[in-house]
C-alpha cells in the first residue's frame, strides 16, 4: 500500500491541476497511483474516479461562482460521460493484463500531441 503522505501529495497535485486546468484524475492520479501502489489497473481506475469526486465538486462551485459554467452543455456532457463510463468500466474489468495501461498511454500521447499542436508560437 502507498503511504498516506504520498497519497496526499498525489491528491494535492491532482487538486491543483483540477482547479487550474480542469484535469487531474486521469492525467495525474491514475498514473501516480499505478506507480505508488500495488493495485491492479482496474482498481487504480476505480480508486482514481472516487478520489476525484470532491475536487471536481469544489472546482465546479468555484467556476460556477465566476460564471464559467454552461449548465446546458455540462448536462449534455454528463449524460454522455455517464453512459460512456458505465460501458468503459464494464470493459475495463475484463481487459487483459497490460491492455488498460497501453490504452491509457495511447490516449495521453494523443492528447499531448493535440495540445502541443494548438499552442501558438
Amino acid at each position: 500500500r502507498a503511504a498516506a503522505p504520498q497519497l496526499a501529495a498525489i491528491g494535492l497535485a491532482a487538486g491543483l491541476a483540477s482547479g487550474l486546468l480542469g484535469i487531474g484524475g486521469g492525467t495525474i492520479v491514475t498514473p501516480a497511483l499505478a506507480l505508488a501502489s500495488p493495485l491492479p489497473q482496474a482498481a487504480v481506475l476505480g480508486t482514481s474516479l472516487l478520489a476525484m469526486l470532491p475536487p471536481s465538486a469544489a472546482a465546479l462551485v468555484a467556476h460556477r461562482r465566476l460564471g464559467n459554467v454552461d449548465a446546458r452543455m455540462g448536462a449534455a456532457l454528463a449524460v454522455g460521460t455517464a453512459l460512456g463510463s458505465a460501458l468503459g468500466s464494464s470493459v475495463a474489468v475484463d481487459a487483459p493484463r497490460g491492455a488498460l495501461e497501453l490504452m491509457f498511454m495511447g490516449g495521453m500521447l494523443f492528447l499531448s500531441y493535440r495540445t502541443f499542436r494548438t499552442v501558438r508560437r
